[in-house]
């Protein structure tokens, strides 16, 4: 269909906060449309070019490793901010996508890079640690549902703790500070005082204050 468009003189590129919205190429990344992202670019679709809700492609495609990939290979700024100060791998972290944070720290993403109110991905990730969820689940455990439902939420906890984990870990393996400071005064490695011992190890390998 986007192919027939374009035969009949659609243009890729829409000024997205002109149009008060978005444009077309962040509207598919933001579908995990992959073909469409590749068409669009195919015909000259700006690659970073920014909307009004998300401010580029990359921003809208955290969720969706392979249009990450694809977007980076056509030439995407890793490390282009939100409004907010905001980077995709920030973005990424909060999202818990292992592979697209992997992606974009293997291509230049600034791990050290400080949002609007001085927060890294790695305080982001230390704060999306699942710790009270799991302690709610050990000290109060569930007395009703099915066994099926239970179990399944069991896993859904038990995999946002894995995936966040191998997050932080991967932060801290291409130079993540757990030191830097936020405007309030807080840090990772200050946040992750009360963590299970596996969060505040990982913070060891490149603690620098």
């Amino acid at each position: 269909m986007l192919r027939l468009l374009f035969a009949h003189g659609a243009r890729a590129n829409v000024d997205g906060k002109a149009s008060g919205f978005t444009t077309p190429l962040i509207e598919a990344a933001n579908s995990g449309n992959v073909d469409a992202v590749g068409v669009l670019l195919d015909h000259g679709a700006d690659v970073n070019g920014k909307g009004a809700f998300y401010d580029t492609a990359m921003a809208a495609a955290i969720d969706h490793a392979d249009i990450v990939q694809l977007l980076i290979e056509r030439g995407a700024a890793v490390n282009a901010a939100s409004v907010m100060g905001e980077t995709p791998l920030m973005k990424a972290t909060s999202s818990l996508n292992v592979e697209a944070v992997r992606l974009l720290l293997g291509h230049g993403a600034d791990v050290n890079a400080q949002d609007g109110i001085g927060r890294t991905a790695l305080m982001i990730g230390v704060d999306r640690y699942p710790y009270n969820e799991l302690l709610n689940q050990r000290t109060w455990p569930a007395q009703s549902g099915s066994a099926a439902s239970l179990h399944s939420a069991d896993n859904n906890l038990a995999m946002r703790a894995e995936r966040t984990l191998a997050i932080i870990r991967l932060l801290v393996e291409h130079g993540a500070d757990p030191g830097i400071i936020d405007r309030n005064g807080q840090s990772a490695a200050g946040s992750a005082r009360f963590l299970p011992t596996q969060v505040r190890d990982a913070l060891q390998h490149n603690s620098t204050r």
